[in-house]
């Protein structure tokens, strides 16, 4: 039998807590959410219980952080994401003319 430690147990609470809001919250589909979410906590788990590096440790932990964490914040919280793609000037009325 599997048994989890406080902190994958903590984990797992936080996920499925702000997991839970996110979802409800989420304008795409339920399931690829949900399967989203369970990666992200199956590979943070992984990470931390991974004795052999701490390199492998501070991998994951940077994945759950720039992927997971990131992208449930801004759901929660509907701040857009402020990439500047799409918003390039036209060349011809901006003056530069290469």
């Amino acid at each position: 039998m599997l048994k989890l430690s406080k902190i994958e147990i903590t984990l797992l609470a936080f996920h499925l807590l702000f997991g839970g809001v996110a979802l409800a919250r989420f304008e795409g589909g339920a399931v690829s959410y949900a399967v989203f979410t369970a990666i992200y906590y199956f590979l943070l788990v992984a990470a931390i219980r991974s004795r052999t590096s701490l390199g492998y440790m501070f991998f994951g932990v940077i994945l759950w952080l720039g992927f997971w964490l990131k992208i449930t914040t801004h759901i929660i919280l509907s701040y857009p994401f402020v990439e500047p793609i799409g918003f390039l000037m036209d060349r011809r009325r901006s003056g530069m003319n290469l």
